[in-house]
């Protein structure tokens, strides 16, 4: 019933926000950057990276768009693939006095993904050190009115890490975990894969 609630954006409480990236602790491996998401977003985010083919793929596409972005790259347009997870394709903003990058991802209120994409996009943006924050907004579609969940992901990746993908160092996780290895040795593997 909850979770009913939550992915239809009809809890009362205050959205969550995870703690602006200059008050979190620098993050020197993958394993800081996976433990910095919130423990029970983060117990969601795992089974979904190593159960589910399809959240996985969305995580990639969404990451490398997201990573770009917030590093100032620009990000080739794909508006067609945007059309399965959000009204319109997410846009981009940098506000110089700071030097902060804002992306907007626009999420249907009535699709029965949308709340689980946006709850992957949180974790996504806590593994980056990104702050993110949503809310509900009226929208017109068709001229019809319809509800939908606004994301902003606000911040700057760091070029340090930039190279690190969630998706794949939690499969690499779980794989080495099978085997019998340390997640410091998956740390070490997958920065062996990105240099």
């Amino acid at each position: 019933m909850c979770a009913t609630k939550f992915f239809a954006g009809e809890l009362s409480a205050p959205p969550a926000m995870a703690p602006p990236p200059n008050t979190r602790p620098p993050v020197s491996t993958p394993e800081e950057m996976l433990m910095r998401i919130e423990a029970r977003l983060r117990r969601v985010v795992i089974k979904a990276c190593e159960n589910s083919m399809p959240a996985s793929s969305v995580i990639d596409h969404v990451e490398s768009f997201l990573v770009k972005a917030h590093r100032g790259k620009k990000t080739p347009s794909t508006d067609e693939w945007w059309k399965d997870i959000l009204v319109e394709p997410p846009s981009v903003t940098h506000r110089k006095r700071d030097d902060t990058y804002i992306t907007r991802f626009l999420f249907d209120g009535e699709s029965s993904n949308g709340g689980f994409h946006r709850l992957l996009l949180h974790g996504l943006c806590q593994f980056h050190g990104l702050k993110a924050s949503s809310s509900s907004m009226q929208i017109t579609v068709n001229g019809q009115p319809a509800q939908a969940r606004l994301l902003l992901a606000t911040g700057t990746v760091s070029e340090d890490l930039k190279k690190v993908k969630m998706a794949n160092y939690i499969t690499m996780r779980k794989e080495q975990r099978e085997e019998g290895s340390s997640a410091k040795s998956v740390s070490k593997k997958l920065e062996e894969v990105t240099s």
